[in-house]
């Protein structure tokens, strides 16, 4: 596969803008399907495998663009002192207790409370339909420590609670060059195109 046309299976826009400039540090383009087709509504996603909630939106897309080499994500949230809460069904917990990305952190700055566990792991399995049917899938995984409270200005979401030991800063205190190695898709994505290549 050569050069191929990169198209995001997502409706989330923040989640777009993070792959794309994911994508472009690593020298490649991708564009959102919706400039294509506009705006689909996407298959209910499972509760139980984040692969199979990726490929259900890639060949959802690659059905309806099948000349185009389809980019699928899905993405979950693991605490340490929650094992009930997140998981795969993040997003859903999250958006049903908060109208925005400041309300979400704050959602889960008050379930864990006063805990001194703060460990909690972020996960990103991305998904590759090519244009010729390959399959790809790869995943990135980043440990990191939640704060008492949000802290950075460079990133919104997640990033203003994960503190990493290595840096001893959130992601969101790091600029885009300086972050995108330390979050799960920077781990990802550079693995599924050295597949592709």
């Amino acid at each position: 596969m050569t050069n191929p046309l990169f198209v995001a299976a997502t409706n989330n826009r923040q989640k777009f803008a993070e792959l794309a400039r994911t994508f472009a540090f690593f020298g490649q383009t991708i564009r959102p399907y919706w400039t294509y087709l506009g705006r689909l509504q996407f298959p209910k996603e499972g509760t139980a495998d984040f692969k199979n909630n990726a490929e259900g939106k890639a060949t959802f897309i690659q059905q309806r663009l099948p000349e185009v080499t389809v980019v699928a994500d899905d993405s979950g949230l693991f605490v340490d002192a929650l094992p009930d809460h997140f998981g795969v069904t993040t997003m859903r917990e999250l958006s049903a207790h908060a109208h925005d990305d400041a309300a979400m952190n704050r959602y889960i700055l008050r379930l864990l409370g006063t805990q001194t566990n703060r460990h909690a792991m972020l996960t990103t399995t991305l998904t590759v339909l090519s244009h010729d049917g390959q399959w790809l899938t790869a995943t990135g995984q980043r440990r990191f420590q939640i704060p008492f409270v949000p802290v950075g200005q460079y990133s919104v979401g997640f990033d203003r609670i994960m503190w990493d030991s290595k840096t001893g800063l959130t992601l969101a205190q790091l600029p885009n060059q300086a972050r995108i190695p330390f979050t799960p898709r920077g781990i990802a994505v550079p693995k599924l195109l050295a597949e592709l290549r």
